[in-house]
């Protein structure tokens, strides 16, 4: 009998084992900075990423592969990159290759970031691509069930995918030196802002959109401040969803070079409520500034207890709230509308 039970704990051990393979593990790149000055150095980041949903994935059985184009070359491993990840093999001049596979269990929903240090070597002036795969490693565990690759399901576009891509242009002096490029929401806009330290005479920066992160175009042009470098934005109305930017930099010696990608995501038609002053005494007004509520919008004053002191029909717009009699202390101002959304406020009144 307890053969029998060994016997049975093992073989589930090996089932849930095998179907802790079932996963699609996915990979993304980003170059920081994208572009660099011949015989200077930039960091891809490689994010290697198991989707929510999927199961773990075990020790040893990933695989993933890096390598660059013909004028660039890989120079090492980021210490800052999670341990996890090994190196396997180290290919060495322009055009190289670098093998790295996990070490540790990979749980669902865990992003790993791999960090390479690239260097550029030949300044032709152009990008070139950067490629990664991420796979299964054949026959290296044989709780895979043989050659079993990184399954082609659907993956999310914003996650990554088993084979992606990035480039690095390389060039012989930077016209445009660029510290930063940040993004935020305002509504459906999304504000693109970017800082230089050093720019060419008559330097141009194209502000370029993407839904996807795949095909950008040019959504408009910012003309160049300052040869010591300046402070920039620009705002773009995309409306709801994720937007992803680049800045694609023209100088008058010719050269074209591009940012680092960054991406927003806009709400439009949010529902807001300023209310002003807070603290406010007894006697005073309390002003309340609704926007984009549906329908019949009810505000309710309510103390501690969760009893209504007061009840008001509101308006998209300003509305006016006369505070009398009212003990000092914290109370909660409830805003409603038809669709049933609320949203809850302090209100401090004081003497």
């Amino acid at each position: 009998m307890k053969k029998i039970i060994s016997s049975s704990i093992a073989l589930i051990f090996l089932i849930s084992c095998a179907f802790a393979q079932s996963a699609n593990p996915a990979l993304d790149l980003n170059m920081v900075p994208p572009t660099v000055a011949i015989n200077t150095n930039s960091t891809l980041q490689a994010f290697a990423q198991n989707p929510l949903g999927q199961r773990e994935i075990v020790a040893n059985s990933l695989r993933v592969l890096i390598t660059v184009g013909n004028n660039a070359e890989i120079i090492g491993v980021n210490p800052a990159s999670t341990v996890k990840w090994v190196l396997e093999f180290a290919g060495t001049g322009t055009g190289n290759s670098y093998r790295l596979k996990n070490i540790a269990t990979i749980l669902p929903d865990q992003v790993d970031t791999i960090l390479l240090t690239i260097r550029g070597v030949v300044a032709d002036g152009g990008p070139k691509n950067i490629s990664g795969n991420i796979s299964y490693i054949t026959g290296a565990n044989p709780l895979l069930g043989g050659a079993q690759n990184a399954s082609q399901g659907d993956l999310d576009p914003s996650v990554g995918s088993n084979s992606p891509t990035t480039s690095l242009t390389v060039v012989s002096v930077l016209a445009v030196s660029l510290t930063d490029v940040t993004s935020k929401a305002t509504d459906c806009s999304a504000k693109i802002a970017w800082s230089t330290v050093r720019e060419d005479a008559g330097s141009t920066f194209d502000v370029e959109y993407s839904p996807d992160g795949g095909s950008f175009i040019k959504v408009g042009t910012v003309a160049g401040r300052s040869a010591s470098g300046s402070n920039y934005e620009y705002a773009y109305s995309q409306g709801n969803g994720k937007g992803f930017y680049r800045l694609k930099i023209g100088s008058t010696t010719g050269g074209i070079t591009y940012s680092k990608v960054v991406n927003v995501i806009t709400k439009c038609n949010q529902k807001k409520v300023f209310i002003y002053p807070n603290p406010i005494q007894n006697l005073q007004n309390l002003q309340i500034n609704v926007s984009n509520f549906v329908g019949k919008v009810k505000g309710d004053l309510m103390n501690a207890a969760g009893q209504i002191i007061l009840s008001k029909r509101l308006i998209n717009g300003l509305n006016q709230v006369r505070i009398v009699n009212l003990a000092e202390g914290i109370y909660t101002f409830k805003v409603t509308d038809d669709v049933k959304e609320i949203q809850n406020f302090k209100v401090v009144i004081v003497k």
